[in-house]
């Protein structure tokens, strides 16, 4: 949700960053954080890493690629505050998505405690995110 301007006094150009690399670079944080944050989440719940890292990683970083595009395509198309608007829809999407191919795709455990998993890690992950963007 953030841009950076340039304005060339010389040349009276306007310039910005690229879009694309903002949206790579945003990507990039995003997943990272995600994939940290719920990885606790899912060693707290005893789910064991190696067992389990496939699908962790592969769920993770499908849904951020889903969310990522669809939350900066309103952004791009209809603004900040569209975008905005439409953080949380797409969060319980993906907590629903997530939620159920973890409960298909993790092993250990009851398909409960799968969807438990999925539940608390994007609630937590929501939180926090939604902390650093005011933060930030």
């Amino acid at each position: 949700f953030r841009s950076t301007a340039y304005f060339d006094c010389n040349t009276r150009r306007l310039s910005q960053d690229s879009v694309v690399l903002a949206y790579i670079v945003q990507f990039i944080v995003t997943c990272t954080a995600t994939l940290i944050i719920e990885g606790l989440v899912l060693i707290l719940f005893g789910f064991n890493i190696k067992q389990n890292w496939k699908p962790f990683l592969l769920i993770n970083v499908f849904t951020q690629l889903m969310f990522t595009a669809s939350v900066f395509k309103v952004m791009y198309t209809s603004g900040v505050i569209a975008a905005l608007l439409t953080y949380v829809p797409f969060e319980l999407l993906i907590l629903a998505v997530e939620a159920t191919l973890f409960s298909k795709y993790l092993v250990q455990h009851s398909k409960q405690r799968r969807i438990a998993y999925a539940i608390t890690a994007n609630i937590i992950s929501f939180v926090l995110g939604i902390m650093a963007m005011i933060r930030f």
